[in-house]
């Protein structure tokens, strides 16, 4: 035990006493809050260019209904809102300048043409009583691919559309508001009997991120181990520490030094998001109650130390049986397919937790680690379904343990080529 102590207390400060611990430190939450921040900064300043923009109608009433959707204040209840909030409505200025025209000729498609390539229009929406017909119509622009802009017309012709419609078949203006009024659906969350309030989009953001943070560490010190287990090989260190510790303490000291450095980082990063306000929390809370329990951040420590015992038991065993990184990438893959197997289907498990595919996979030990903590986060399972996805994770690892000593106890200590299978099961009966 003290020998093991020793091992990992040498592991923990040769690693935090780096430059490449502090840089890492402080870049990473500084990379995923810019991932976050900016981007939503840069739409908020996109949606707020001016666009000059031209309706051509066979007539000027529909023109004129398009245009008004377009030039009427965004806010929850302009019909063009796409979502609906619980905070009281707020309105912003239109971005367009909209021009109405009804000459419907080649002549005066050219000239708006000519006026986009110029630069004078940002575009314009062609409209012909055969377009009507068939329901579909051409906007000219030069940014083919500004897709909300696009969906943004469209909702707008759709709706004078179908305004335009109710008010022919004889409904009052009143009425056709009142039948085209927008309706909201406000989620309410309902566990252990009671309901709460909750936001969908902010809470699917922070499970990502933390199942996405949970997945990082866990691979980024996995990989540390297995390392430092090639670098010690390859200079015959090993040989030097193995006279004074056994393979077994060598091994658990290695793995509960790196995963303490995992640990520390976590709690600086959890430290200056909190003191600091981080963009990121900024960017969650302005969509609507960002709200991380105390319950999250404990079931987070916990499969945080088991995924990262799991895979850096198995990172281990790959570092003593390779002589070199090159090796070592090509056996790792294998290691790392059911935790990308997790990833992909973290985003169904976050919409449907109690399915029977979030239950299943999320009782794999070695998808457990992200699949259990979403379902935690998003809707608290049965409590037996915790307990016996920690006990079978708990029993893999103590059985992984047994297994990759053996390999790590003869791997440490073989040198030349990588073992084949026959070799790794002569391995295991020379060890036992």
């Amino acid at each position: 035990m003290r020998n093991m102590l020793l091992i990992m207390k040498r592991e923990y400060l040769e690693r935090v006493r780096k430059k490449s611990f502090l840089i890492m430190t402080i870049l990473v939450p500084a990379l995923m809050g810019g991932a976050i921040w900016i981007p939503i900064q840069m739409a908020a300043r996109g949606s707020n260019d001016k666009r000059h923009i031209a309706i051509v109608a066979p007539s000027e009433e529909l023109a004129n209904n398009v245009k008004q959707q377009l030039i009427a204040p965004m806010s929850d209840d302009n019909p063009l809102s796409s979502e609906k909030s619980a905070t009281p409505a707020k309105t912003k200025p239109s971005p367009y300048t909209v021009d109405v025209d009804t000459t419907l000729t080649d002549q005066n498609k050219q000239a708006l043409t000519a006026k986009v390539s110029d630069g004078q229009l940002n575009g314009f929406l062609w409209i012909t009583p055969e377009s009507l017909a068939n329901r579909d119509f051409n906007y000219y622009s030069k940014d083919s691919t500004n897709f909300s802009e696009q969906e943004i017309l469209r909702s707008s012709l759709r709706f004078s559309l179908t305004r335009q419609d109710l008010a022919g078949h004889g409904l009052k203006q009143e009425d056709v508001d009142r039948v085209l009024k927008p309706v909201s659906i406000e989620p309410k969350r309902v566990e252990k009997g009671k309901e709460s309030k909750t936001n969908g989009v902010s809470l699917f953001m922070v499970t990502l991120i933390m199942v996405t943070l949970l997945y990082v560490t866990v691979l980024i010190y996995g990989i540390a181990v297995m390392r430092s287990v090639i670098e010690e090989k390859g200079s015959r260190i090993m040989e030097v520490m193995l006279s004074s510790v056994t393979p077994r303490d060598l091994m658990a000291g290695k793995i509960v030094g790196v995963g303490a450095v995992g640990l520390t980082q976590i709690a600086i990063w959890i430290t200056l998001s909190v003191a600091l306000s981080s963009p990121m929390v900024v960017a969650l809370k302005s969509m609507g109650g960002m709200n991380i329990p105390a319950s999250s951040i404990v079931y987070f420590a916990v499969f945080f130390l088991l995924g990262y015992l799991l895979y850096s038991v198995l990172y281990a065993a790959i570092g003593a049986m390779v002589n070199s990184e090159q090796e070592a990438q090509q056996v790792q893959f294998i290691v790392l397919m059911p935790l990308i197997f997790a990833m992909v289907i973290a985003g169904t498990v976050i919409q449907q937790p109690s399915s029977q595919l979030a239950f299943w996979t999320s009782m794999i030990p070695f998808c457990a680690p992200m699949l259990m903590f979403v379902r935690i986060i998003v809707e608290t399972p049965p409590w037996w379904q915790i307990a016996l996805c920690l006990a079978l994770m708990v029993g893999t690892i103590w059985g992984l343990l047994i297994l990759c000593a053996k390999i790590y106890r003869v791997g440490i200590l073989m040198y030349g080529k990588r073992p084949t299978l026959p070799e790794l099961l002569k391995w295991l009966k020379y060890a036992g």
